[in-house]
């Protein structure tokens, strides 16, 4: 794998995040907006910028000309707040056969707002070994089969821009989209190299359940606890049921994971903005984490079970709750230092 390098980020339209879609704005006679472009930008310096901290819905966006999106894809980006002089963000799209992570990180200088290292990274895990697909190796030029996972670390300008889009229902709108075809676009047919994104609006943790179930009597009203099942009751479920409670703004997550033999401990503080609310997890040392091929996992299973098994004591993530584009109450976890470990668990 190749070292880290300098990178250039090209976002000179990063100020407002407008005026960017070049000529074919002329051609929209019924163009929306995609979400206030306020949220979107966190200037680092000029012409540097990200995201702001938080959740993003994500769309793939076509090679036609103006785009459209891509359909049957499961996925979201997160963005983290930055921790030890550190910028991460996590980028996640799965159509059912081929899953893949774009990780990228900035190493910020100690004296100043100017990234001194950049990188971005793509891992693709296909869920049969024998259909291959074609990545780019660490050179960024030759394109070389994948056997279950391919990863690419390269150089490259990441660009934030927006453009107008044809939406899965046929409207003209217009889109926030990272540039990721640095890492290769042949992933994923007819992808162009780009991922729209919008903001969800995330809520209290666990809101609607004002009394605590498990103890009806407990006078503490704000003592709140949800849990979110996943799994088919195996010992080889990679997850199990998640348990998240709420008790004064303090947060705690009981995670279960079975296939590791093992339960993981979260705790944190709510605090106002609601984006993203940070956990420390512990109980690591009791975990044995082992792939178990024959258990009908995920491709995100099996990443997580990697992720997870880096950790040696403890593990920062951030947790965030939403509805999603099916308006199903949906709790996000990931652990920003894991290379895209994330946890996505839906209830209705």
């Amino acid at each position: 794998m190749m070292d880290s390098h300098k990178w250039v980020f090209l976002g000179a339209c990063m100020a407002t995040l407008s005026g960017c879609g070049g000529s074919d704005d002329n051609k929209s006679t019924t163009a929306t907006s995609v979400a206030p472009v306020s949220h979107v930008a966190t200037t680092l310096k000029a012409g540097i910028a990200l995201p702001q901290p938080g959740v993003y819905r994500t769309t793939l966006l076509t090679r036609d000309d103006p785009r459209q999106t891509l359909v049957n894809f499961a996925g979201l980006a997160i963005v983290y707040p930055q921790r030890d002089a550190q910028l991460r963000w996590d980028i996640w799209a799965d159509d059912g056969a081929v899953a893949t992570w774009w990780l990228g990180q900035a190493g910020m200088q100690s004296d100043s707002t100017e990234p001194s290292t950049l990188t971005l990274t793509r891992i693709s895990r296909n869920k049969v070994a024998d259909s291959a697909v074609l990545t780019r190796d660490d050179s960024g030029t030759q394109l070389v089969p994948s056997n279950y996972q391919r990863q690419s670390r390269v150089p490259s300008q990441v660009i934030i821009k927006t453009m107008p889009v044809i939406n899965a229902k046929g409207e003209r709108v217009r889109y926030s989209a990272f540039d990721l075809s640095s890492t290769g676009t042949t992933v994923y047919h007819n992808w162009n190299g780009q991922v729209g994104i919008t903001a969800v609006n995330t809520t209290d943790i666990n809101p609607d359940n004002p009394d605590n179930p498990d103890n009806p009597d407990n006078p503490d009203k704000s003592d709140k606890s949800v849990i979110w099942p996943s799994g088919n009751g195996y010992i080889t479920d990679m997850l199990g049921n998640t348990t998240v409670t709420n008790k004064g703004s303090q947060l705690s997550v009981v995670m279960e994971l079975p296939s590791a033999g093992c339960t993981l401990f979260g705790e944190g503080t709510e605090d106002s903005n609601h984006k993203l609310i940070k956990l420390i997890f512990t109980g690591f040392e009791k975990c044995k984490f082992v792939e178990f091929n024959d258990a009908n996992w995920s491709q995100s299973d099996y990443k997580n079970t990697a992720g997870l098994a880096q950790v040696k004591d403890t593990a920062t993530a951030y947790i965030a709750e939403f509805n999603d584009a099916n308006n199903k109450n949906t709790v996000v976890i990931g652990f920003p230092e894991l290379d895209g470990v994330i946890f996505t668990l839906n209830k209705g």
